[in-house]
């Protein structure tokens, strides 16, 4: 831990119903269920994730954060980011939710993919069954569809998620429909996006306007057994 590094602010109960365990003073709480409201404000970025938070379905990561994390008693639950940004990770499924945006979070699977609240009911019900429900590639693609007609500009957070949650020939469509609202930059081709080439998609990450991903990564080097939600 480093030290002034931080400044942690809880709400000044928890919600009727949660249990959590705090396992490091001001460093990693386990939340079981129930619903923690916390901040936290990084005050040396080059120490990002000095707060953790478990739950059954993954690791709650603070980047520079407001956020609330509710967790039920099956160990669903949904991240909401209102400051700054938040990491989610379950083993080598990421996901990153700036200001404004929302995740959902489920045991055995980890997090959806991130979307801002004002995107429209088709979008976030056919981005849901998709994260979460169907259970074939038809229905994959189908879902899918959906949420590349309703994408806007705002949505290139989900669509650059989605580039890691799909496979080709979806992939390729989702590469297409991000590259209308934010080409790519110099030197991240097309190809490179399509296997996932993780230099490529960072560069292209930090072209969409959210913050750095270089400070989840140093978080990534820094931070022992993350994403091993128990």
């Amino acid at each position: 831990m480093h030290e002034n590094s931080y400044r942690l602010h809880f709400a000044r109960t928890r919600k009727p119903g949660t249990t959590a365990v705090m396992t490091k003073i001001l460093s990693a709480v386990r939340l079981y269920a129930g619903l923690i409201p916390f901040g936290f404000f990084v005050l040396n970025r080059n120490a990002p994730g000095q707060f953790v938070v478990d739950t059954p379905s993954g690791t709650t990561v603070d980047l520079g954060c407001a956020c609330t994390l509710q967790v039920d008693d099956s160990g669903a639950g949904v991240v909401r980011t209102s400051l700054g940004w938040v990491g989610f990770k379950l083993n080598g499924r990421e996901a990153f939710i700036p200001a404004g945006a929302v995740a959902g979070i489920r045991p055995k699977i980890g997090p959806g993919t991130p979307y801002f609240d004002d995107a429209s009911a088709k979008f976030r019900s056919a981005l849901a069954r998709f994260d979460f429900d169907d259970n074939t590639p038809q229905m994959r693609a189908r879902d899918l569809l959906i949420v590349l007609d309703e994408a806007r500009n705002r949505d290139t957070l989900t669509l650059w998620h989605l580039l890691g949650r799909t496979e080709a020939p979806q992939r390729a469509l989702v590469y297409r429909k991000l590259a209308e609202f934010v080409p790519p930059p110099a030197g991240v081709t097309e190809e490179g996006i399509l296997r996932l080439d993780s230099s490529m998609m960072d560069r292209w990450w930090n072209e969409l306007g959210f913050d750095d991903i270089a400070v989840w990564r140093r978080w990534e080097r820094n931070w022992s057994g993350a994403g091993s939600a128990k």
